[in-house]
């Protein structure tokens, strides 16, 4: 469940992608997709308006460079956990995420960096312990 509709929906596929002949986005209001998508490489990112709370389907149809037609779906849900009476007052509160300039997932990015980091100061510190029980 995601706090708020992105700027951007990215898709990223194993290979590159030739040709994209459809990606939509609708939600509770219909379309929220802005523009045509387009694909840099293996991505393929398709701007959106913004969008309310509720059930959004994104869908996709592209051709990968090998030749092969590739489609799905992904839906997902559009929450940010407020009450609907604080919604509705129009809650002027500020987080993170929403400070974001391009209004990308950074919520989901930011954790993966820090279990990332995490790990690489564990294999560091045990690699120290390793060379301390060595002799010389």
């Amino acid at each position: 469940m995601l706090e708020a509709l992105p700027s951007r929906a990215i898709l990223t596929f194993s290979g590159a992608v030739a040709e994209v002949h459809e990606v939509t986005v609708t939600g509770p209001d219909g379309s929220v997709a802005n523009g045509a998508a387009t694909a840099f490489g293996a991505e393929v990112r398709q701007n959106l308006w913004a969008g309310p709370d509720g059930a959004y389907t994104l869908t996709y149809d592209v051709l990968s460079a090998d030749g092969h037609e590739i489609a799905g779906e992904i839906r997902f849900e559009v929450d940010d956990g407020l009450p609907a009476e604080v919604r509705a007052a129009g809650s002027s509160a500020s987080t993170a995420s929403e400070d974001d300039s391009d209004g990308t997932l950074r919520g989901v990015v930011v954790p993966a960096a820090v279990v990332l980091l995490s790990g690489a100061c564990a294999l560091v510190i045990r690699q120290r312990r390793r060379t301390a029980r060595e002799p010389a």
